[in-house]
């Protein structure tokens, strides 16, 4: 005789059911790599995985190091074309602001045709692009060479992180991310520095830089096409490859039967621009991205107008000065990253500890973890119900491991770099308008740079899966204040994230090239400054206190 199901059988089954579902879908499953089927990313050799990723790197270090590469020739070009130093700093402006337009665009078609052929196409027309610059006779031909560099050079910033997903196991997420993410913080400042020294050492013709960083694109170029794979893998309706290698190899480069997997192109790029669209202004993600902005505006005007303060008294600057003092950049943005990692992981352990210590569930907490290691799904489901009533049944779209915990906690972050970034504008200023020795600028220098890493960038989230097969309950680690929260707060949308962000971070360093110079001309440095550093200051005050006082509010910043 049949048994009668109880109450608890009854809510397993309905609890299971939305669990099952989410289970078949390739965003919540976290599958096992020890599958004997060669095709999937993870069970590569090592070296393979390690020429791929070297390939990977050194198409990333040249998004942003060969986007500023021309900053210290601005006065060379300007003697060449007949124009203003501040006129010839303008070339990468809208270079600059393609960047960010790039990363949006190449979202969908990335998810779309896969990560190499849009990887390696895009790196192709980019060298091309840098061709065309080095060849240029005139500014304006210069330019617009330039601004199609930005356009479709950074797209390694955007594949970099679903390439890193595909190919490695969880466990070694961390070291890989971080040493990917390293190539944001050095490339912006290295690049600079290398086009000064070969500047110097070419008797001063800037062509001979630009021939090399063309003679870069080329290398990278050819290591993506030797060593570049698809790593796009469907775990769920991969098929027997009954292609030859080469065969194989070609139709991976043109986007056809990536890893014998068949996307929905029409679909997926519909539905990738669909989410971005949508993103885009959802109000959390507009307020802290407008702050993004205002972040990036200056520091990204120091670094393509400070070349002009350096060539002028007092400091009268050669060009190999000049270029060294690149390395001020890279000391702040190595500085931000380095309290960024630990004072955001502080941030989240303090809150963790203090909603644990209140909280009189810890109990249930606990039978929760311990049910959910023994990979039952039974037990999972009889967790997860008790679990539920003692916390009434909540569910939001961004998640923690620690009960209570909200996104908007990472914002606490922001404090100290933002007092940083102020602090160090207003250093910046005084020295130039007082004269005082390049030191100050120096160390000015590394106070905006610490603050606009410890702010804003990150090496992106590691969603590490409480459960064998969903995506709730992660736990972020890793990460910078701003693009901490936006990542936790929408953890299944962190490629059109990371791309959102990006465009406002480029969006302001566009702008800010434009209007300095005549700024300057017209109320002198130490005014100008003095105000950019009010601006971030009151951009913090109107744009995060308003998520982080609103944030846990039911029905506000969804």
């Amino acid at each position: 005789m049949a048994t009668k199901p109880t109450t608890t059988t009854k809510a397993r089954e309905e609890f299971l059911a939305p669990l099952n579902d989410r289970a078949g879908s390739k965003h919540y499953r976290v599958h096992n790599s020890s599958s004997s089927d060669m095709a999937n990313p993870r069970n590569w050799s090592t070296t393979k995985k390690r020429l791929l990723f070297a390939a990977l790197i050194s198409s990333s270090l040249l998004a942003d190091g060969a986007m500023t590469w021309g900053a210290t020739l601005i006065v060379t070009q300007a003697q060449d074309w007949g124009v203003s130093t501040n006129y010839s700093s303008t070339s990468m402006n809208y270079g600059i602001l393609l960047q960010g337009f790039g990363g949006i665009f190449a979202v969908p078609f990335i998810e779309a045709y896969g990560r190499l052929p849009i990887w390696l196409w895009t790196q192709v027309v980019t060298m091309f692009m840098v061709l065309g610059a080095t060849l240029s006779t005139s500014y304006p031909v210069f330019t617009t060479f330039r601004s199609l560099q930005g356009l479709f050079g950074t797209v390694p910033q955007v594949v970099g992180l679903s390439i890193i997903h595909d190919m490695f196991d969880p466990k070694d997420w961390p070291r890989m991310i971080n040493i990917w993410a390293t190539t944001f913080l050095i490339g912006p400042f290295l690049g600079p520095a290398i086009a000064g020294y070969i500047l110097v050492a070419s008797q001063y013709r800037w062509i001979i830089p630009f021939g090399v960083l063309t003679a870069l694109y080329g290398v990278s170029t050819i290591m993506i096409m030797l060593f570049g794979h698809e790593t796009y893998y469907d775990h769920e309706n991969s098929r027997p490859n009954i292609k030859r290698p080469m065969m194989k190899r070609i139709y991976s480069f043109i986007g056809l039967n990536n890893n014998n997997t068949h996307l929905d192109r029409r679909t997926t790029l519909v539905s990738e621009s669909s989410t971005l669209w949508k993103l885009i202004f959802r109000l959390p993600l507009l307020l802290t991205g407008i702050n993004v902005m205002i972040n990036f505006c200056w520091p990204i005007g120091i670094t393509v107008t400070v070349e002009s303060f350096l060539h002028s008294p007092p400091y009268m600057f050669d060009e190999i000065q000049a270029a060294s003092m690149r390395f001020a950049g890279v000391i702040g943005a190595a500085s931000g990253y380095v309290f960024g990692y630990f004072f955001n992981e502080w941030i989240y352990k303090h809150y963790q500890q203090k909603l644990n210590s209140s909280s009189k569930k810890n109990k249930a907490n606990e039978e929760l973890r311990r049910t959910a290691s023994e990979n039952s799904s039974l037990q999972i489901a009889d967790a997860l119900i008790s679990f539920s009533a003692l916390n009434g049944n909540q569910h939001q779209e961004s998640s923690s491991s620690a009960p209570g915990w909200r996104p908007e906690y990472r914002l606490h972050g922001v404090w100290i770099p933002v007092a940083s970034l102020a602090g160090g504008l207003v250093t910046y200023g005084l020295t130039l308008n007082f004269q005082r020795s390049w030191l100050g600028l120096a160390f000015g220098w590394v106070m905006v740079n610490l603050g606009m890493v410890g702010s804003t960038v990150y090496v992106p989230p590691l969603s590490l899966s409480l459960f064998p097969y969903t995506q709730t309950n992660v736990s972020v680690v890793c990460c910078r204040a701003i693009t901490a929260y936006a990542l936790e707060k929408y953890p299944m949308h962190s490629g059109p994230v990371s791309a959102i962000l990006n465009m406002w971070r480029t969006c302001g360093g566009f702008s800010v090239g434009y209007f300095q110079a005549s700024w300057i001309v017209r109320n002198g440095v130490g005014v100008v400054f003095a105000v950019q550093a009010a601006v971030v200051v009151v951009g913090v005050v109107i744009f995060i206190v308003p998520v982080v006082v609103l944030g846990g509010r039911r029905g506000w910043f969804k």
